[in-house]
């Protein structure tokens, strides 16, 4: 990655396995994956990647992920979201000890007219400041 030292990159199929064996990160980007972990490893399979994902995550973690009012094969496994996908989102960040969880808009999906939520969460040091939406 050029002129950065702790920068690092890996394909990796991220599975509740592989999940598992993953280093610590300062920022965790968990972005349109997380729709596709739970249609191929349902909810319970989805959460056992996000929560070490969450544990490993030393700052900040970017969240966003398909919604059940998308017009979608794959909607239907996440209606668990309903009724209120940010409060649901929101509260399962939360959960994983990501205590400060900010959304920071709706944003455009390249595949659905549905304007996706797009979170930054974190569980660093209470006094600095998470980024802001615009």
């Amino acid at each position: 990655m050029g002129r950065y030292k702790e920068v690092a990159f890996a394909p990796l199929e991220v599975t509740p396995v592989s999940a598992e064996a993953l280093p610590s990160f300062d920022v965790v980007l968990c972005l349109s994956v997380f729709h596709h972990w739970v249609k191929h490893h349902g909810e319970p399979g989805a959460r056992r990647i996000v929560g070490p994902l969450a544990a490993r995550t030393k700052r900040h973690s970017v969240f966003e992920t398909g919604q059940p009012d998308e017009d979608a094969a794959w909607a239907p496994n996440v209606s668990f979201m309903l009724p209120d996908p940010r409060s649901w989102i929101e509260g399962f960040l939360t959960g994983l000890g990501l205590a400060r969880v900010r959304c920071l808009g709706a944003f455009p999906a390249a595949v659905s007219p549905v304007r996706r939520l797009l979170f930054v969460a974190s569980r660093g040091d209470p006094e600095t400041p998470l980024p802001s939406g615009s």
